[in-house]
């Protein structure tokens, strides 16, 4: 067993992570409950499923992150409509080696990191911090509002940065439901694609990725 399927056994459930949280866990839950899937994506992400068999992700992250909150109901969506898929959660702070292996845009390591595993245990890509399109929203939205110092205390936000990440995420879903998270969705379907078996025939791919 590879560090990180020791990891994803080690891990908790989307609920227990919900439960658990300290730090903005009523809009984790109230961004959840405003999500469904299209029934076009449903049915795509179901025939994926049934192509690349039972996946795995396993989430790196930490409560307060404003991309979890906003990014981590979307996974659970996703693989709650792809039979045999399996999410666990385990914190950065417990795993800083690996979640280093696996770089953002600027070549650092940020959170949530999302590691795909397919039913073998060997991976099969990541996807990290948040999609093209928020992160060209979020970088607009830095010149009208600049974080603040980035201070902690009990792995808690100092109430400055706190009140920064709540306006933040406010604005944000907005956006995101006039349908910036579906290109979310879109970017972890092109990460599970990754699974596709080598023998599958390019016709079926060609007709899956049509769909999806």
């Amino acid at each position: 067993m590879n560090t990180t399927e020791k990891l994803f056994a080690e891990g908790i459930t989307f609920e227990q992570f919900c439960a658990d949280m300290q730090c903005h866990r009523q809009e984790l839950l109230d961004h959840y409950h405003r999500l469904a899937l299209p029934p076009d994506e449903a049915v795509a992400l179901a025939d994926l499923a049934a192509v690349v068999g039972s996946v795995k992700a396993l989430v790196i992250t930490e409560e307060w992150c404003i991309d979890s909150v906003l990014n981590l109901p979307i996974l659970s969506r996703v693989f709650a409509a792809m039979p045999g898929a399996s999410l666990r959660i385990v914190t950065r702070s417990s795993c800083w080696d690996l979640a280093k292996k696996y770089p953002g845009r600027d070549g650092r390591s940020h959170i949530p990191t999302i590691v795909f595993l397919n039913a073998a245990g060997e991976e099969i890509g990541y996807w990290s911090e948040r999609c093209d399109a928020a992160d060209a929203w979020f970088q607009t939205f830095l010149l009208k509002d600049p974080i603040p110092d980035l201070v902690f205390k009990d792995n808690q936000p100092a109430p400055e940065l706190k009140a920064w990440m709540l306006r933040r995420y406010a604005a944000e879903r907005e956006v995101f439901y006039q349908g910036l998270w579906l290109e979310v969705v879109k970017e972890l379907k092109d990460v599970l694609s990754n699974a596709l078996p080598a023998q599958t025939a390019k016709c079926q791919q060609s007709q899956l990725r049509a769909r999806l």
